[in-house]
């Protein structure tokens, strides 16, 4: 629970010009999130997960450092992400990035601030690399290849997962 909350702060100073909060998953917010998918006017950005099942199963097996950051700004939550180290932390996996489709205080920020969370989060575990599973479809690969990840294809052609390996100094 602490390598979370020091993520979380160290993440709320970075970005302190915005004036946001960085917290785990509540219930509540996946009750919200799961009500985001109606509101999107772009099917291609509709989740394909189910955000109560997804709190579920993560918070049914205790001990495991999951990572989970429910983020907001003015009281407004604005995203969410779900993702768990691997079992020796040499990866930390993020399964679920989603934001807020309408009033998001943090439209245009929310990818940089996640991301930037989940990497101070594997360095603290000591992972040598983070993946973005399953990306929701290959305009979103683009976006997070623009972040540095590096796109990881089946023999079909889609792609898997997204990586990027962490250097230490």
């Amino acid at each position: 629970m602490k390598l979370k909350s020091v993520t979380h702060e160290f993440t709320e100073e970075e970005f302190i010009d915005y004036s946001i909060k960085l917290r785990g998953i509540q219930y509540r917010d996946v009750l919200e999130a799961d009500k985001w998918s109606g509101r999107w006017s772009d099917t291609d950005k509709i989740p394909i997960w189910n955000w109560e099942r997804m709190y579920h199963d993560y918070h049914s097996h205790a001990g495991v450092k999951r990572f989970d950051v429910a983020l907001s700004a003015g009281g407004v939550l604005s995203a969410l992400c779900y993702g768990a180290p691997s079992r020796k932390k040499l990866t930390l996996k993020l399964h679920a990035i989603s934001r807020r489709p309408y009033d998001n205080p943090l439209q245009g920020k929310i990818l940089t601030i996640i991301l930037f969370a989940a990497d101070a989060y594997a360095r603290l575990l000591g992972c040598e690399e983070l993946w973005i599973c399953n990306p929701m479809n290959e305009k979103l690969v683009d976006v997070y290849q623009k972040y540095g990840y590096v796109a990881n294809k089946n023999r079909m052609g889609a792609t898997t997962h997204l990586t990027m390996r962490l250097k230490y100094d």
